[in-house]
């Protein structure tokens, strides 16, 4: 089994779907004010492209590996900063021993996420507008490690996902008061129910290298989500992301103990790719992390964890970058 504890990172840009959300539909709205013939479809096809992306961002974060936990800034030149807090906490629990042939595990998974924008005014008079989005979600699934060799693992597996999510904005400037706020309800100030349908593939390599232990994992994620409720007749989520991603790790014992444990470390890299409307969200395809991890091993069967560690890492991307410090372990 393992688990993944908290951290905390400073991203410089990146993050930015949920402040763009105002700008998209500014632009849709202004057009529809000088085109009086423009239907209103046309305001209805932005925000659900806009909020699509949204939400595929916000459940690829709070499902996925691909952020540590903790609380980002996104500096946004001539705009207000964004920022976001998350948390999430996984836990796999496997059902059988080690070296068995076919390993079947289950996993869980609850993740919370708050983001805060802001946008300024059109002519650069008044105050900003506010918006905040807070995410709850709950997630249970199921895999395999099937041996396809004696180090040579594939692990398919399936999650779904339950998440709520809800969006608050506020109207300071008398641009938004006189133009947005007649919106409110229908893009803005909304609740989404939703379920993520995951299904992944991965594959593992785990063996000896010299007198440490190399591992490589390369899998790919297919999040699909579907609104089951929303408070506006005009929101329908109904979209999909890809997460492909490669990651290779050495753990190396250092020949130190420390209380029961023997300690090692651990650096790793991952690339990651997304693909699909959480891409779009997010502005970025590829993520890069580069980092280590100093974990106390223990042997003694009696013991709760068989490791736990400590680590940092820095994450950098298209126009995105940042750092986590975490710890987690397995049991």
């Amino acid at each position: 089994m393992k688990i993944i504890g908290s951290s905390h990172a400073v991203v410089s840009s990146g993050y930015f779907t949920l402040a763009l959300l105002m700008g998209f539909l500014v632009s849709a709205t202004c057009g529809f004010c000088q085109e009086k013939n423009t239907p209103l479809v046309f305001n209805e096809k932005y925000g659900n492209q806009v909020i699509n992306e949204t939400v595929n961002t916000n459940t690829l974060f709070a499902s996925q590996d691909l952020i540590a936990n903790g609380r980002y800034v996104q500096r946004r030149q001539g705009e207000p900063d964004s920022k976001y807090e998350m948390f999430r906490l996984p836990i796999e629990i496997p059902m059988a021993e080690r070296d068995s042939v076919v390993r079947p595990f289950v996993v869980s998974s609850g993740a919370l996420l708050k983001v805060t924008s802001g946008t300024s005014t059109i002519d650069g008079s008044g105050e900003s507008d506010f918006s905040v989005s807070r995410l709850f979600s709950l997630t249970g699934g199921g895999g395999a490690y099937v041996r396809l060799h004696e180090r040579f693992f594939i692990v398919p597996s399936v999650s779904l996902t339950y998440t709520h999510l809800r969006n608050e904005y506020d109207y300071n400037n008398a641009y938004s008061q006189s133009v947005l706020q007649t919106l409110g309800g229908d893009f803005f100030n909304w609740n989404v129910d939703l379920f993520t349908y995951s299904p992944t593939l991965r594959f593992v390599y785990e063996g000896p290298i010299g007198t440490g232990t190399l591992k490589w994992v390369a899998g790919f994620s297919h999040l699909l989500n579907d609104s089951i409720h929303a408070t506006s007749e005009k929101i329908k989520v109904d979209s999909a992301t890809g997460f492909l991603w490669n990651r290779l790790e050495y753990k190396e014992p250092i020949g130190v103990k420390m209380g029961a444990g023997e300690l090692a470390l651990r650096p790793f890299f991952q690339w990651s790719n997304i693909s699909g409307k959480a891409a779009a969200g997010l502005g970025l395809v590829n993520l890069f992390e580069v980092g280590a991890d100093l974990m106390s091993l223990f042997k003694d069967s009696r013991s709760f964890f068989s490791d736990i560690y400590l680590g940092a890492s820095y994450v950098s991307g298209d126009s995105f970058e940042g750092y986590h410090v975490g710890m987690g372990g397995h049991f």
